[in-house]
């Protein structure tokens, strides 16, 4: 007994020794107060001694912790590289830190760094909350007319509480609206501060917000828009417009009548259509289909009694499919789908999650189901061409390091585009086409969108990213590749010619005036990349009945700034062409439009 309590009391010492080794070793690594390093880092780097230098790796926090730095000092350094260190200048934020770039971290004794004891590791410090009150200081001018108010923050306030005191409706209880509603606002912020050579800062004491962008404007405009939906009177028939086919039959509605009601009159039956039709085999979905497909053809409006509505000639006897090669599902393995085509989507990047979930202090969201504001299951008609890149001197600079799929990791994560084609013309597939790619044409709640009536873009579109900034055209491989899931998508789902767009096409934002206008974006499909795709010509339907300003004067200032997203970037020709037909016209390098009395004001113009 006295043996086996000696031998217990020897383990008891040498797990003991072990563990005072073990706090012995690592004492060394806590820092004191004031110091970013290690005491015992092996860097070399004495107090005073200038900065040590290091690779970025995965993220700024995780490259900290393993340089022995106390990762809650990430803004410190990162605010002291963009001042001291070039591999910063086009970095933004602390997320788009290429990997690889060279890191300064600078010494106790630097006035980049601030003297106070570092916070604890994970808890980041709040913002003192401002004192003072929010109000109006002022109403002031800029950029030719245009009104703002000069607010108050009472000190330095983020800038998403302006906008929810200011620019949010008081109606809007929907939190998912409410916050799109705000970054739609920022992004427009962001623009006019670059015009009026400002900058802009999330947290400021003062604020400018234009006067069409308050929350009773935002109201306004809504109701401007739904009157065009809600007044016969400005009821426009379809043949009315540009590019209506003579051998549409034409229906005369009846009181009572709905869009459901014209696709069990005129659409065949799902069994008449072939296999390839998604469905073939729900015939509620399909009259749904079908409805839908017949209330864009007639710009989305209302189906009032005695009015004449047109049903497009390629949906009886599902004549639609009789005019699109059949292009059919060949070969289907866990990594790569292979169509009769030649065409092959791999599936490394697909997105399958349900719910939202966080990984390394990163986001990750799920698809959106297809549904319209009254609750309605909307359904694909309609293929979107997105454009997607870094600039064209960093993406250079990447490339020599070997660096590809620029964009494939945040399209992923984010779930914001159904197709995505890369630099060598390889197709991957992240989300399926009958999910909603996460708003990748913008929120409806702001009309950052709108196309033929429809402000609920994302919900009836295919979204295909395409790798490459804005300006030039796709290499061969990309377009190869692009034509060939063009087929297949038009192939499967009934997709006009006329439905076949670029994001510019479709994009827009308020304006002045009560008025939406085109501009907001600039990726897309140059000219010779849409004669390459077979994509024909198309006015823009809503610029034609006056719901959108085509704003050309406004894209050609922006054209000929070196530091915006639009610089260099062609005009769509559509648009130009648009605008024509209804009465603007280039006079001394700007277009003008005319105006109720018959004389021409520049736009935009403001009251």
């Amino acid at each position: 007994m006295q043996t086996r309590a000696i031998g217990h009391r020897t383990v008891v010492a040498v797990v003991f020794a072990a563990l005072m080794l073990l706090v012995a070793a690592l004492l060394p690594l806590a820092p004191g107060p004031g110091c970013l390093y290690a005491q015992d880092s092996g860097n070399g780097s004495d107090s005073g001694q200038g900065p040590s230098q290091v690779k970025m790796g995965a993220s700024l926090w995780e490259t900290l912790i393993e340089s022995g730095v106390n990762p809650a000092q990430w803004k410190e350094i990162f605010q002291y590289n963009k001042a001291h260190n070039p591999a910063f200048r086009r970095v933004r934020s602390a997320k788009s830190i290429p990997r690889g770039t060279v890191i300064l971290l600078p010494s106790e004794g630097e006035a980049a760094v601030s003297a106070a004891a570092p916070a604890k590791i994970g808890k980041k410090k709040a913002p003192a909350a401002p004192a003072g009150r929010i109000a109006v200081r002022d109403t002031v001018t800029f950029l030719d007319g245009l009104q703002f108010l000069e607010i108050d923050a009472g000190g330095r306030r983020h800038v998403n509480e302006i906008i929810a005191r200011y620019c949010v409706p008081a109606g809007l209880t929907d939190s998912r609206a409410r916050a799109l509603l705000e970054r739609s606002v920022v992004s427009d912020l962001r623009d006019l501060y670059h015009r009026m050579d400002r900058e802009f800062a999330l947290r400021d004491r003062t604020f400018y917000l234009p006067l069409y962008l308050l929350a009773e404007n935002h109201k306004s405009l809504e109701n401007r828009i739904e009157s065009a939906f809600t007044d016969p009177a400005r009821f426009v028939p379809r043949d009315s417009v540009p590019g209506a086919d003579p051998a549409d039959l034409v229906h005369v509605a009846a009181a009572g009548e709905t869009y459901r009601g014209l696709a069990k009159i005129y659409a065949p039956d799902p069994a008449a259509f072939p296999e390839r039709y998604p469905f073939r085999r729900d015939p509620e979905d399909h009259l749904g289909y079908m409805a839908q497909l017949i209330r864009h053809y007639n710009g989305n409006q209302p189906l009032w009694p005695g009015q004449r509505y047109y049903i497009p000639s390629w949906l009886p006897q599902g004549r639609y499919y009789d005019s699109i090669p059949e292009v059919i599902l060949t070969s289907r393995t866990r990594d790569k789908l292979v169509y009769s085509n030649g065409l092959t989507v791999y599936l490394d990047n697909h997105v399958t999650r349900k719910k939202t979930y966080w990984q390394r202090r990163e986001k990750y969201y799920p698809p959106l189901e297809r549904k319209l504001p009254d609750g309605r299951p909307a359904f694909p008609d309609m293929l979107l061409w997105h454009r997607t890149g870094l600039e064209p001197e960093i993406e250079e600079i990447l490339r020599g390091r070997g660096k590809q799929h620029f964009s494939l990791r945040y399209i992923y994560r984010t779930s914001v585009a159904n197709y995505y084609i890369d630099e060598n013309g390889q197709c991957y597939l992240i989300v399926d086409p009958e999910k909603n790619a996460r708003d990748h044409a913008g929120s409806p709640y702001d009309y950052r969108c709108f196309w033929d009536g429809e402000a609920n873009v994302s919900d009836v579109s295919i979204s295909v990213e395409v790798e490459g900034w804005f300006q030039g055209d796709l290499s061969g491989a990309q377009l190869e590749t692009a034509l060939r899931l063009q087929q297949m998508l038009r192939s499967r789902w009934i997709i006009p010619e006329c439905r076949v767009l670029d994001h510019r096409k479709v994009a827009c934002r308020r304006g002045p005036d009560l008025r939406l206008e085109r501009g907001r974006k600039a990726d897309g499909l140059s000219r010779s990349d849409r004669l390459a795709l077979d994509i024909r010509p198309v006015l823009d339907p809503d610029v034609l009945r006056g719901l959108v300003d085509p704003n050309l004067d406004g894209l050609q200032r922006r054209q000929a700034d070196s530091l915006d997203y639009w610089y260099r970037v062609e005009l769509d020709p559509d648009l130009e062409e648009t605008a024509g037909r209804v009465g603007w016209h280039l006079q001394d390098g700007r277009w003008l439009r005319p105006s109720a009395t018959g004389a021409v004001d520049s736009f935009p113009a403001t009251k």
